[in-house]
C-alpha cells in the first residue's frame, strides 16, 4: 500500500515538471517576440532617419538577440532551467 502513495506522489511530481517545462517555454519565446520587435523598432527608427545600413543592422541584431534566446531556452537541461 505504501508503494501506491510514493507511486502517486512521483506522478504528480513529474506532472508538475510538466507544466513548469512548458511555461518556461512560452517565457522564452515571448521575450525572444519582444527582441525580435525592439529590433524592428529600432531599425524603423534608424530608417526613418536616413540610415538605412544602421537600421539593417538594428533589424539584424534584433533577430540575432531572439534566436539566441529561443535556442539558450531549448538547449538547457531541466537542471540549468
Amino acid at each position: 500500500m505504501a508503494f501506491l502513495f510514493v507511486f502517486v506522489g512521483m506522478h504528480r511530481v513529474a506532472q508538475a515538471d510538466e507544466v513548469k517545462a512548458k511555461i518556461e517555454e512560452m517565457n522564452g519565446e515571448a521575450n525572444a517576440k519582444v527582441e525580435d520587435a525592439h529590433g524592428e523598432m529600432n531599425a524603423l527608427t534608424e530608417e526613418a532617419k536616413g540610415n538605412k545600413v544602421k537600421g539593417a543592422m538594428e533589424r539584424a541584431k534584433g533577430k540575432t538577440k531572439a534566436a539566441g534566446i529561443t535556442d539558450r531556452r531549448c538547449s538547457q537541461s531541466p537542471a540549468e532551467a
